[in-house]
């Protein structure tokens, strides 16, 4: 991929502008979600749980771009490892007291 003047070129066929490739590529994303095998109802077993403290969007688009411009892309395009788990969550935490512990 080529990108000149906020253009993407993905191949000698097709130029696409930024917003139609990020609108493409969260189309691919949600597309591919969708065809998730059924969901399992089975009892869970042998369950791993990845908590990742502190890692606000902010922080995990600063991490994504940096990983893309150490393998000299832009930065945006790729994605990192846990973005590409099937299920994710995000969760925002609050204290019921004035002072943090």
């Amino acid at each position: 991929m080529i990108i000149k003047n906020n253009t993407y070129k993905i191949n000698t066929h097709f130029i696409l502008t930024a917003q139609e490739y990020w609108y493409l590529d969260a189309k691919q994303s949600i597309e591919s979600a969708l065809k998730l095998e059924k969901l399992n109802t089975n009892r869970a077993r042998n369950v791993v749980l990845f908590l990742g403290d502190g890692m606000s969007v902010a922080t995990v688009s600063a991490a994504r771009i940096l990983k893309g411009q150490q393998n000299l892309q832009p930065g945006e395009e790729g994605y990192l490892s846990w973005e590409t788990f099937p299920h994710a969550a995000l969760s925002k935490v609050g204290i019921l007291c004035l002072r943090p512990t």
